[in-house]
């Protein structure tokens, strides 16, 4: 008896929250539609719609929007168990929670500059409830989160922090890259939580990426220190023989393409409007010198026995001032270049 009670309150479900999508349906065909028709009796549809507002296309939207949060409502309803058992009523929840998520970002264009925030903290919370509950379409839509204005100053920061905490790690696995892109190892990240945990439950899938991202960011400011989250992270991915492994790996290089490479970095570091100070330049040709050019010839091979003489040329590079000489600098990197390639 119990069994077959609970599947008829699935089925009551189910068609209570086909039902509301229905409405929703109209209600955005309705929307759609309005602009087109010439005569519409505004007033009735106002009545209906129990909205006091001048603007029909918002009390639509308003509508759609109350549609779907009761779809979610009422397939949340009992949903205490999201074990396999119950898998029918989780992709129920997900699918109702996708298609919040959906409506508001749909929706954000529409919105007046600056009066986005309301649907961007649905479209957040809805979309990570979504791949919580296993939707591939949200997850897939994911990326779209880290553009949102009101998460990027700041306004949405606790929002998103608490609902992905409830997300499994591996929803995130396909996005290191795009989550990367978004964080300043310099200072605290909305995105700590959950690089924190992908990097103790998939340190792999982490590891080069966000060395990468690391090693970049210190190149550009190296006077700079790392804020703790990326201490707490680096920390996480420490692994002596990987990282012996990495770095031998990184010499595996034709040598003059290596140097070449750097003093293109160097000149568009000192390109028109670059801010480069004099100490941030010094920092600059000492840390690639002592990447690129060996200390000794024993045991480096050939190649970068070739470089070895044009390690003191380079160190002449310290005797220009980047912001009075950036010409004389330029010319000099020019000349290094002609030398290596004869």
């Amino acid at each position: 008896k119990g069994v077959v009670e609970d599947e008829r309150l699935q089925r009551y479900r189910a068609v209570r929250v086909e039902g509301l999508h229905e409405l929703f349906r109209a209600g955005e065909d309705l929307r759609e539609v309005l602009p087109r028709v010439v005569e519409a009796n505004t007033d009735e549809l106002k009545r209906l719609l129990d909205y006091e507002g001048s603007d029909l296309d918002t009390a639509l939207g308003l509508f759609s929007l109350d549609c779907l949060q009761k779809s979610v409502e009422i397939a949340n309803t009992g949903l205490l168990d999201i074990s396999d058992d119950h898998a029918h009523e989780t992709s129920l929840l997900a699918d109702c929670h996708y298609r919040l998520a959906q409506f508001c970002y749909d929706g954000l264009e529409k919105q007046p500059l600056g009066e986005t925030v309301n649907h961007e903290r649905h479209l957040i919370t809805s979309l990570l409830a979504s791949m919580q509950f296993g939707s591939k379409p949200a997850r897939q839509l994911f990326p779209v989160l880290l553009q949102l204005p009101n998460l990027q100053d700041g306004t949405l920061h606790r929002c998103f922090i608490d609902a992905s905490g409830l997300v499994p790690e591996w929803m995130f696995l396909r996005w290191i890259p795009q989550l990367l892109s978004y964080v300043d190892f310099y200072q605290e990240s909305f995105l700590e939580s959950v690089l924190l945990r992908l990097a103790a439950s998939y340190p792999m899938a982490l590891y080069y990426p966000a060395k990468f991202a690391h090693g970049e960011c210190t190149k550009r400011f190296p006077e700079r220190t790392m804020g703790s989250f990326a201490c707490r992270l680096m920390r996480l991915l420490e692994f002596p023989r990987l990282d012996r492994f990495v770095q031998e790996l990184s010499q595996v290089v034709v040598p003059c393409m290596k140097v070449s490479n750097m003093a293109s970095d160097l000149a568009r570091k000192l390109s028109a409007g670059s801010e480069l100070t004099a100490e941030q330049y010094r920092t600059t040709v000492l840390e690639s010198m002592k990447e690129a050019f060996p200390e000794s010839g024993v045991g480096v091979g050939r190649e970068h026995e070739k470089l070895i003489p044009f390690k003191s040329e380079w160190k002449k590079l310290l005797n220009f001032d980047p912001e009075r000489q950036i010409a004389d600098i330029w010319k000099f990197i020019e000349h290094i270049r002609k030398e290596m390639e004869k």
